[in-house]
């Protein structure tokens, strides 16, 4: 039985981990902090690995940890990341509030969000959206910082060492 290449991605082994989730959050003339998550290798897909790269003014940091030695990760930002409300559909001609007004924002910070997703538990696509400040992608992504703000090493988790 021959499987289609998307399939094989799914169930054969990576050559380096792959992240399932990517958030990032860019500031207009600051660093952008990217935070990748993926499954711990051995974990049984119960613990994750976190990688943040953060760039600006023409240097770039990389860091890591683990829903092993950071605790709450697992629940703050992994689980939490199944709870995100994506923005709504904005159709011309149709009013986006009920007085049809609408907000705009020029400048701030913008917010990214990119991970697997599934119809009826049918692994399929990819999910995408964007934002500025005050949505619910903003605080997500903030609140994921700052939750993992005192975890962060230079260190590559353990697990991910000797990968594959």
């Amino acid at each position: 039985m021959i499987l289609p290449a998307a399939l094989l991605a799914l169930v054969a082994p990576a050559t380096e981990p792959m992240p399932f989730l990517t958030m990032t959050r860019s500031a207009t003339g600051l660093a952008t902090t990217q935070i990748e998550i993926g499954v711990l290798p051995g974990s049984n897909q119960r613990h994750y690995w976190f990688r943040r790269v953060e760039s600006g003014q023409g240097e770039i940091t990389v860091n890591w940890t683990d829903s092993q030695s950071c605790e709450g990760s697992r629940d703050t930002v992994v689980v939490a990341a199944t709870q995100v409300s994506p923005p709504e559909v904005a159709v011309p001609g149709i009013p986006v509030t009920a007085d049809g007004s609408v907000v705009i924002t020029l400048d701030g910070v913008q917010y990214s969000f990119e991970a697997r997703s599934h119809y009826a538990g049918n692994i399929s696509s990819s999910l995408r959206f964007t934002s500025n400040v005050g949505t619910p992608l903003a605080d997500y992504v903030e609140d994921s910082i700052l939750a993992l703000e005192p975890c962060w090493s230079e260190d590559v988790p353990g697990a991910l060492q000797n990968w594959p």
